[in-house]
């Protein structure tokens, strides 16, 4: 993931990662994990640890110029 001014710019999908699991694709733009606003690798960190393996966690992500909600397990 690349930090830009409005999220994190995810630059690869690892497969059965959660990216993969919500559908999350390179180029997407993540601005949410789980209710809270991301706007840097460090801050996705700590609100992952607030989650378990296997917990089902929203995240918003820009996709071109769509807001989409998505949605995958840990």
């Amino acid at each position: 993931m690349r930090a830009t001014p409005a999220g994190l710019e995810i630059i690869d999908i690892i497969p059965g990662s959660f990216g993969d699991r919500a559908g999350l694709a390179v180029g997407d733009l993540l601005v949410s994990f789980g209710d809270a606003p991301v706007v840097d690798r460090r801050e996705l960190e700590t609100l992952m640890r607030v989650f378990h393996a296997g917990d089902t966690v929203a995240a918003t992500v820009v996709r071109g110029n769509e807001l989409l909600d998505a949605e995958g397990a840990l």
